[in-house]
């Protein structure tokens, strides 16, 4: 009955990609971000890119898939499912030609607990705290540097230059757009955790019941039965919360560090780690 019952959306299926299989070619996907901007009340009457509801505009963008750069295989069916795409920007799922000057960008794919903060808000949210920190020397008629005295001195150099200008944003992947999607909903109540659900059963041999029959074959697995799953399994427990769809475009196309081929560039990246970063804090690079 619930089947019967169920919209597209709860039946798996996602209006905002589409899965494509060229003849001779790779299959791709076109992902459809709508994102919705705040912008100020006298910019109201000039805008006209798209239809506007209490001092908000809202934009569809489209993105085809070039190839998959990082997919995350979860633990569980419920997991984060986070896949990350190299991708171009397209007109729409019905022109999928390439928009010109547009360069290519990074997409990411993935489920968010339904009250989890967005990568956008984040940013915004570390970017304000930072502002606000400087805002208070500038006020005060000081400078951040006081506040780092324990630090060295090459280190505190570093900081108070990238307090000029906000010029620390640099050190930030750059959002060029995201959206949020479908949200799943809320577990049943009668509903119960079934870990065991996707753990192989152990197969059992079949000994001769025969006294006399040779019992030298029991040890074939030609005629296998399942039995339960074993006792003990350690279960982590889990909110089994709903969660949102977020997809999050970016400006910046980066490469994982394990993809590299070329000795200079892991260097550069390593090195890039390491500069302004206390001796006593370099550890955690290597975890």
């Amino acid at each position: 009955m619930m089947f019967l019952f169920a919209t597209p959306q709860e039946l798996g299926f996602d209006p905002s990609v589409q899965r494509h299989y060229p003849k001779g070619g790779k299959e791709y996907f076109v992902f459809e971000i709508e994102e919705t901007k705040k912008i100020a009340t006298m910019d109201i009457e000039t805008t006209t890119e798209g239809p506007i509801t209490d001092a908000t505009l809202k934009t569809t963008r489209y993105f085809k898939t070039i190839k998959c750069l990082s997919e995350f295989k979860p633990l569980c069916i419920t997991g984060r499912t986070t896949r990350v795409w190299l991708v171009e920007e397209v007109n729409s799922f019905d022109d999928l030609t390439a928009k010109q000057g547009e360069p290519l960008r990074v997409l990411k794919d993935v489920w968010l607990n339904a009250e989890a903060k967005t990568e956008r808000q984040i940013q915004d949210s570390i970017f304000a705290d930072v502002e606000k920190f400087i805002q208070k020397f500038e006020d005060e008629g000081s400078s951040p540097r006081i506040a780092f005295a324990t630090l060295s001195e090459p280190f505190q150099g570093i900081l108070k230059e990238l307090f000029k200008g906000g010029k620390f944003k640099r050190h930030f992947l750059s959002i060029c757009c995201d959206g949020q999607g479908y949200t799943s909903k809320v577990p049943a109540p009668s509903a119960r955790p079934c870990p065991e659900l996707l753990i192989k059963p152990e197969s059992a041999l079949q000994a001769a019941q025969n006294a006399t029959s040779d019992t030298s074959r029991c040890q074939s697995r030609t005629h296998d039965e399942p039995t339960q799953a074993k006792e003990g399994i350690l279960v982590v427990p889990r909110s089994h919360l709903p969660r949102r769809q977020y997809r999050v475009v970016y400006t910046e196309v980066a490469e994982a560090m394990q993809e590299l081929t070329n000795f200079h560039d892991s260097m550069c990246a390593l090195r890039g780690g390491l500069i302004g970063v206390p001796s006593s804090s370099r550890i955690v690079l290597f975890c």
